[in-house]
């Protein structure tokens, strides 16, 4: 901008673009439509103070109202403004490599312009689209699967399609079994199958499975015994199984449990109250 010389407002344009587009590049065409000189430099009677050149303000200071003459912003002072007129233009947008969510492109000059003043400029918002399969943090990609449990005890190998439409065999190491954390969620990683870094496109994030492992709903009992010897789990012992009571596990909602306790606490207090009451009424008789 020349020194001194106001600049218009900028305008800001989101531009919608899929995990693929940021993942290789985009160029992307914005049609937008703006205010320019007309060409042919004829002015006319500005508007904002019917070419009087000056503009009354009202300030209110309380009970009092003063009026303020000021000289017009729109055409500083000359009572006529150079005419305008829409056009449509289609710019072009390069989204780079690995841009984040939010990212800003400026284009210079491309917002309306006014007499006597600098124009503006276009900022385009990058927003990123979501995933039907990944998920994105930084340049970090999160990929969910679902393995069984003989699959987290003997190894896995599946094919994950990346962004850029290259697929990879993904498998664990030979003899590795999968740790669920305590979220009850297995994490491995692939390094470098992330996103590119934006600016360092050469350099890549990591890939993130994010594994939930898939139990049987049942297990016959040779399946189980042959399970136990494989895993070398022994019967507990040390007690006299005479003297053991044996019960079986189920499932049963907390939720509903905690109100079912509940619910017959209270009637057992309501009980309670009732031969209380009883008892007093037959004292008094």
């Amino acid at each position: 901008n020349k020194p001194g010389r106001p600049k218009t407002k900028d305008v800001v344009r989101p531009i919608w673009v899929t995990l693929e587009e940021l993942y290789t590049g985009v160029n992307r065409r914005l049609p937008i439509t703006r205010k320019v000189l007309d060409p042919s430099g004829e002015s006319c009677k500005c508007d904002a103070c019917d070419g009087k050149g000056v503009a009354i303000q009202v300030l209110r200071m309380g009970p009092m109202v003063r009026q303020v003459q000021q000289t017009c912003e729109k055409c500083s002072g000359k009572g006529s403004c150079h005419k305008m007129q829409n056009v449509r233009e289609v710019l072009e947008v390069f989204v780079e490599k690995g841009s984040p969510n939010g990212h800003k492109i400026t284009i210079h000059g491309k917002a309306d312009e006014a007499d006597g003043c600098e124009a503006g400029d276009v900022v385009v918002v990058v927003r990123e689209q979501d995933h039907p399969k990944f998920m994105r943090k930084e340049a970090d990609l999160y990929y969910s699967v679902e393995l069984s449990l003989s699959e987290a005890l003997t190894g896995f190998r599946l094919v994950v399609q990346l962004l850029d439409d290259r697929k990879l065999l993904v498998r664990s190491k030979p003899g590795e079994v999968l740790r669920p954390r305590r979220s009850g969620l297995v994490l491995k990683a692939v390094k470098g199958a992330g996103m590119p870094i934006h600016q360092d496109p050469f350099n890549f994030g990591n890939l993130f499975l994010v594994v939930t492992l898939r139990f049987p709903e049942v297990m016959s009992e040779a399946t189980g015994t042959a399970l136990k010897s494989m895993l070398g789990i022994k019967e507990a012992a040390g007690e006299s199984q005479e003297d053991l009571e044996e019960v079986f596990c189920e499932d049963i909602d907390p939720l509903s449990s905690a109100k079912s306790s509940k619910k017959v606490t209270t009637q057992a207090y309501d009980e309670d109250d009732e031969e209380h009451h009883h008892g007093i009424e037959c004292k008094h008789q």
